[in-house]
């Protein structure tokens, strides 16, 4: 991709349009100062060529939005890819749209528009950003290696798609024609066999083996089971009997069980009416202590009562004292007012100018004022001061002051022999008004903290005053007797009482043998399952009977030698079969073995590339990359690197990459402020490096130092002012 041009408005800090044209196909450098705007144009050509026009949410506003401001950010790029020219235009939020547009015959042609549009541009840079939310780095595609944000200086865990390219680039793949052909071939054939997701096709012969198989296993097991059945009806003559036997058994426990039911019914109907009689007594006492307890409650309501009533009074001793201060505060008001009057009664007296006498005499003459006497010599102005002058023995002229100074002097005689001092009144007005600001904002404090207590209290008020009622007149409704506690204490005696005989009737139960009902409903089932057992028996033995007689008069022998024959045929025609399909799996294994093998020593090929340009830089040795492709180690573990090696290595490994990625087409690679923690020495030598690579790449640098790249003075150069 080489860059064009890009448009931004109502982006970001761009509220405004901006257009940056022209960019070169070599280096290019984009500067300014901090908050100029320099990573959002980045991020502005990331959002046009890669992120969906309908992502929305919050976090898509605060990213996309100027401040403050409800705009649909709209976004422009014209740029080459594929041998053509493009252009995309992308509009978000607000009626979001994408188009993207194709030079045909001199003019841009719509090609594709809304979602159509984005696959195509993602498709263009390998990238797979989601259709809700904006793209993060592992999305970028190609873009991910190209484009070296702000920031540490780490190398990301690529994507699938820059794997792909560089892996087909450096020939990662059983790639040539025959290796093609040979691996179409195989892949053709497998497909007789084995789905495209792999999993194995069976042949006929063994689908029709499954069926052969078992019907001969039912064959045999009919055979095995006609011979069995007449050692089967013997066992089942003899359960029969014992079964018998069992259910006389369980007959006889049922009926012991049933008469231990009866003679134990009596002491369960005493403790019955024991524990009715202390359910009784129990809510006898609930009742009389329910009584005590709200007689207890009404004197504490009657505390708290008194407490809300006194802070109900505070409140409102707060609400008349903040009364008292708004009075205050508005003769402090009207005294501003009035300064405020005067104010701009003294900026009108200093505007409106006293009038000023010129005198250009034909003749020397003498003129008396009201500093003294002056000789006027012809054909010069002559300046007086005052408010009239004397030309001795021809006239007097007087000079009235300006109407404005006469309607302010109405209202402030005192002005015509004091005027005002502007500057004084400004000091006035501002000590004025920093004291009533300040009045204010305490009296609004205090109101409202008065007001809000008031409401509590008044509502604390109530709520007590409420409960008390309902206290109240529960007591009202009931009928309590003067020896209230005399009556709770008898009532809690007596369900102690009856509690007492209940439990001793359950001790005189238990050692009595315990409920004999679960003995009879066991020995009920126990019965019913063994009637059961033996009926079940019965019927099996005539069937039993049955079967015997009906296999007589059938030939299995035959039937399983016929089936066995079958099996033979199909299990041979099925081995052949497996054989060719194990065959071919085998052979595609081996395909994908050494294409596996070829990429895991790609990190070792892309060392070489890396190894270059970071010797070159620090003259250090080789760097190892590992299975991600990432830096791992140079002399020593890329982690213990300063900043600016850090930096470098990083360097050395995005354009290493960037290289392969441009081997079919030149690519556009972008450095946003990628070399601060690098020394002048080293950085003059990537200057060099990137030099060298416009014969490969656009090159595009964004800096707030643009002074350090005076050595590149074929470099095409854009600036940005100040956002602010």
């Amino acid at each position: 991709m080489i860059l064009e041009s890009i448009h931004l408005e109502g982006f970001r800090c761009f509220d405004q349009p901006l257009r940056l044209d022209g960019f070169g196909p070599g280096l290019n450098i984009l500067s300014g100062p901090n908050g100029s705007g320099k990573s959002t144009v980045l991020r502005g050509l990331r959002h046009a060529l890669v992120d969906s026009h309908a992502t929305t949410g919050t976090a898509v506003k605060e990213q996309m939005q100027p401040w403050g401001r409800a705009l649909s950010p709209r976004l422009a790029v014209v740029f080459q890819n594929g041998g053509q020219r493009w252009r995309v235009e992308k509009q978000f939020l607000q009626s979001p749209r994408a188009r993207l547009e194709r030079e045909e015959n001199g003019q841009f042609r719509p090609v594709a528009e809304g979602n159509a549009a984005v696959q195509r541009l993602q498709a263009m840079f390998h990238a797979d950003a989601p259709h809700r939310g904006l793209a993060e780095n592992a999305n970028l595609g190609l873009l991910q290696v190209l484009w070296t944000p702000q920031g540490r200086p780490d190398t990301p865990d690529w994507g699938q798609g820059v794997r792909a390219v560089v892996e087909a680039s450096l020939g990662a793949v059983v790639a040539s024609p025959k290796g093609r052909a040979i691996e179409a071939a195989v892949q053709s054939a497998a497909l007789a066999y084995f789905t495209p997701g792999g999993k194995y096709r069976p042949s006929e012969e063994e689908k029709r083996l499954d069926g052969a198989g078992e019907r001969l296993t039912q064959a045999r097991a009919a055979w095995r089971e006609a011979s069995a059945r007449g050692a089967q009806l013997l066992a089942v003559r003899q359960r029969a009997e014992t079964e018998a036997g069992a259910a006389a058994l369980a007959e006889t426990k049922r009926k012991d069980a049933e008469a231990r039911v009866a003679a134990l019914s009596g002491l369960r109907e005493k403790l019955a009416n024991a524990r009715a009689s202390e359910a009784t007594d129990r809510r006898a006492f609930e009742r009389l202590r329910q009584a005590m307890d709200a007689i207890g409650r009404e004197r504490s309501l009657v505390k708290e009562l008194e407490q809300a009533v006194r802070r109900l009074s505070a409140a409102r001793a707060a609400i008349e004292l903040s009364m008292d201060r708004r009075a205050d505060l508005a003769v402090k008001s009207a005294e501003f007012e009035a300064l405020v009057q005067i104010g701009n009664d003294a900026k009108e007296w200093m505007a409106a100018q006293p009038a000023r006498l010129i005198v250009t005499p034909e003749q020397p003459i003498r003129v008396e004022h009201g500093a003294g006497a002056t000789g006027a010599v012809p054909g010069q102005e002559a300046l007086f001061p005052g408010d009239g002058i004397r030309l001795p023995g021809i006239a007097r002229i007087r000079v009235e002051a300006s109407a404005a100074r006469e309607k302010i002097l109405a209202r402030r005689p005192e002005w015509a022999t004091h005027p005002p001092e502007l500057e004084l009144l400004r000091e006035r007005y501002k000590s004025m008004k920093t004291a009533l600001d300040a009045a204010k904002a305490g009296f609004e404090t205090a109101n409202s903290a008065a007001e809000r207590e008031l409401a509590a209290a008044e509502t604390v008020e109530r709520q007590l005053t409420n409960e008390l009622a309902a206290v109240r007149a529960e007591l009202t409704q009931r009928e309590l007797p003067p020896d209230l506690a005399d009556q709770t204490d008898q009532a809690a005696i007596r369900a102690t009482a009856a509690r007492a005989l209940a439990e001793e009737l359950e001790r005189e139960l238990a050692t009595a043998g315990g409920d004999p009902e679960p003995a009879v409903r066991a020995a009920a089932a126990e019965e019913r399952a063994a009637k059961s057992a033996l009926e079940r028996t019965l019927q099996e033995e005539a069937r039993l009977e049955g079967q015997i007689e009906l296999t007589a008069t059938q030939n299995l022998y035959g039937r399983v030698t016929e089936l066995e024959e079958e099996e033979a045929v199909l299990n041979a025609a099925a081995v052949r079969y497996r054989r060719r399909a194990n065959a071919l799996q085998t052979l595609r294994q081996a395909i994908a073995a050494a294409s596996a093998e070829l990429a895991a020593a790609l990190p070792e090929r892309l060392s070489g590339p890396v190894s270059e340009i970071w010797g070159r830089l620090t003259g250090g040795g080789p760097v190892a990359l590992n299975a991600q492709w990432k830096p791992a180690a140079v002399h020593v573990p890329v982690d213990h690197l300063s900043g600016g090696e850090a930096e470098q290595v990083a360097f050395a490994t995005r354009l290493a990459l960037a290289r392969h990625l441009a081997r079919e087409e030149r690519q556009l690679a972008v450095f946003d402020d990628a070399f601060l923690a690098t020394d002048a020495a080293r950085a003059a030598i990537i200057l060099e490096i990137l030099q060298e690579a416009t014969a490969e790449l656009q090159i595009l640098i964004l800096t707030c130092h643009p002074e350090r790249y005076d050595r590149l003075p074929a470099a095409v150069r854009m600036e940005l002012g100040p956002r602010y």
